[in-house]
């Protein structure tokens, strides 16, 4: 195991330890009630980088029902029946009264003592008449909308910190919105997210972050008892396998067999409409200019993993015809060519650094996510491919969702 990943261990072992701890201070949020105080997250105009953002509370509280499938789950939520064209409204008003802010996103308060923020699931028919009512998301940190963030606070917030920490942009491992963020904005779509930083294919660091097969688990175990949601009108995004091969050193036929299995229990539980990331070539992120010798065997994992994707594709849709299901559709969004297209032109897409991190981060140290490191003198958040050491910024999520819509199924309607 890299330093890196002994790091990460030892910082999850503390976690685990504190867990016992920290249980019965987290608890009260996920009591199932009634009324939850909403709030709404905003951005800082003044801060140029975009990262920075804030929380103020709306004066009216929300009703509906807390879900969770255990107490220690990365999928908390809260159901409400409000329209979320209501909610949004309400934090529009709310947020207007903050100078120099943008509204964001909402979420609601837990009642324990922590007072964490959690996501919303909007019940029922939320786009009636259209293929896609809702998107929902399993993956890693380049897909995380906030999930590994809050529930570092159970047991950072003593610290007063989070992971990420505040230099990133509302616990999304970049300075502002993720690439499916970005693809459900732009098309009115709601958007659930089962993602966490950190994850592999399997579950990772003694269990405590969950991999894909645990995150689609915990899906249906958390809405099982939802009424009124159609799975056949979700769409299912599926991006992971980054830290299989960047912090660990699997094999990646193994990974890919492994996710062919993830896909068959999604198809099994009613998905009909799944789309598929390859991996984009993680081996020339900054990280791999500091000291480390593996960027070669990584690479050679990514492209094995990504050729190996065809196939389970053809092999779960085999599968499912097998089994008479005959409205499945996967589609697969080629992200290592479209990334190495933005690696030779950088300027076409408004690109003019894509070799550092926008982020004065200048070692490869797990630890540095818990951090304040300060923007590059040179740094123009919009002009730089990375944010920090590995991952993107918000401006490359918002080229790579695109990539999403170009690739999708055109009966989903997706712009």
């Amino acid at each position: 195991m890299s330093r890196k990943g002994r790091t990460l261990s030892a910082a999850l072992a503390c976690a685990a330890s504190l867990f016992a701890t920290t249980t019965a201070l987290a608890q009260a949020p996920y009591a199932d009630t009634h009324i939850a105080t909403l709030r709404c997250l905003y951005q800082d105009l003044i801060d140029p980088t975009g990262a920075r953002t804030g929380e103020v509370e709306a004066a009216e509280p929300i009703a509906g029902t807390w879900r969770y499938p255990k107490v220690w789950s990365w999928s908390k939520f809260f159901t409400t029946y409000r329209p979320e064209a209501e909610v949004d409204a309400l934090c529009e008003r709310t947020v207007a009264t903050v100078p120099d802010a943008r509204y964001v996103q909402a979420r609601v308060a837990g009642t324990g003592l922590l007072q964490l923020s959690y996501q919303i699931w909007y019940t029922g028919d939320v786009r009636p008449g259209e293929p896609i009512e809702r998107i929902v998301s399993f993956g890693d940190s380049l897909t995380d909308t906030g999930n590994m963030s809050t529930v570092s606070q159970t047991f950072l917030s003593v610290f007063g910190g989070a992971l990420p920490s505040s230099t990133w942009f509302a616990g999304r491992f970049s300075n502002g919105p993720s690439w499916v963020e970005y693809l459900a904005t732009r098309n009115g779509i709601t958007h659930n997210n089962w993602a966490v930083g950190g994850a592999q294919t399997e579950d990772a660091q003694f269990g405590l972050i969950n991999g894909i097969e645990s995150q689609i688990k915990s899906y249906f175990d958390s809405v099982a008892v939802i009424p009124d949601h159609k799975l056949d009108r979700t769409l299912f995004t599926f991006l992971v396998a980054g830290n299989d091969f960047v912090n660990d050193s699997k094999y990646a036929t193994n990974i890919v067999r492994l996710q062919r299995d993830a896909l068959n229990k999604l198809v099994d539980g009613g998905a009909r409409k799944i789309l598929v990331v390859e991996l984009p070539n993680v081996s020339v992120a900054p990280v791999f200019r500091m000291g480390r010798t593996d960027r070669e065997q990584v690479h050679q994992r990514v492209y094995t993993y990504n050729s190996g994707l065809d196939g389970i594709i053809a092999n779960v849709k085999k599968r499912a015809k097998d089994q008479g299901i005959d409205n499945l559709e996967i589609r697969k969004v080629p992200a290592y060519a479209k990334f190495d297209q933005v690696l030779n032109s950088p300027a076409s897409y408004g690109f003019d650094n894509v070799t550092e991190s926008c982020r004065k981060i200048d070692s490869n140290n797990f630890l540095n996510y818990l951090k304040t490191p300060q923007p590059r003198t040179h740094c123009v958040a919009d002009r730089f491919l990375f944010w920090d050491t590995l991952h993107p910024s918000t401006k490359m999520h918002e080229v790579m969702s695109r990539w999403a819509t170009d690739y999708a199924a055109p009966d989903w309607k997706l712009k």
